[in-house]
């Protein structure tokens, strides 16, 4: 009997001890499991920074090799333009020209200076014949100014003429031919005209009066011709 009891108490501290061993065994791969858990969110965490790092240089690489080739390719239009400037000088034509006295009809006015010439085309207005001449097809704006002594019954007509034939949109008059020759003195009457004309390699133009009266007469007239587009 004594010896029935001793093998129930064996076997019940073999299975105390078994029990605690298995909790201790739980306990263990427990701890190593969170310990491997946190490594791995360690590694995954530093990866993707590594990972970020690394896409941020390439992208920052792109940005600016793509920065660069356009920066050369403006550049390389830039120096283009330039060249293209260079090679083609009647690409830009401003010319303005005087003539401080004027009473001849008919014929184109003649120029005493220049007032100013830009460009490449300076020889494009001549001022012993009056007449400018296109040295690069395109638009050109022409513009003519002037102040005219008129007195009673007189007047004046003045046109711009392209290629000698007269252009009637341009017309810029003076008439007291109406007014009674009892009103006396002299009137000075100021005026200007502006056209927009294209003209081709070798047309002409030129600004003419083509009508007036007794002592009346054209001063300060200035002629101002300049490309707009070619």
């Amino acid at each position: 009997m004594a010896n029935l009891g001793h093998i129930l108490l064996f076997i019940f501290l073999g299975s105390s001890l078994q029990e605690n061993q298995s909790e201790d065994l739980i306990k263990t791969l427990r701890e190593e499991m969170n310990a491997k858990l946190e490594t791995l969110e360690t590694y995954l965490e530093n990866k993707m920074e590594q990972i970020e790092a690394e896409m941020r240089v390439e992208i920052e690489a792109e940005l600016q090799a793509k920065f660069e080739s356009q920066y050369l390719d403006l550049v390389d239009q830039l120096g283009n333009k330039q060249n293209i400037s260079a090679a083609t000088p009647d690409y830009f034509i401003a010319v303005s020209a005087y003539q401080d006295y004027w009473n001849t009809v008919w014929s184109p006015i003649t120029y005493d200076s220049f007032v100013s010439k830009n460009g490449n085309g300076l020889d494009n207005l001549d001022l012993e014949s009056g007449i400018f001449t296109s040295s690069t097809e395109g638009y050109y704006t022409i513009t003519f100014s002037c102040s005219v002594g008129v007195a009673p019954t007189e007047l004046v007509y003045i046109y711009l003429y392209h290629n000698g034939n007269q252009v009637k949109e341009s017309m810029w008059q003076v008439d007291l031919a109406s007014m009674a020759t009892n009103t006396g003195g002299q009137f000075w009457i100021q005026g200007s005209r502006t056209v927009i004309l294209y003209l081709s390699v070798g047309d002409t133009v030129d600004v003419r009066e083509t009508w007036g009266r007794g002592s009346a007469y054209i001063g300060d007239f200035v002629l101002s011709v300049s490309l707009n587009y070619a």
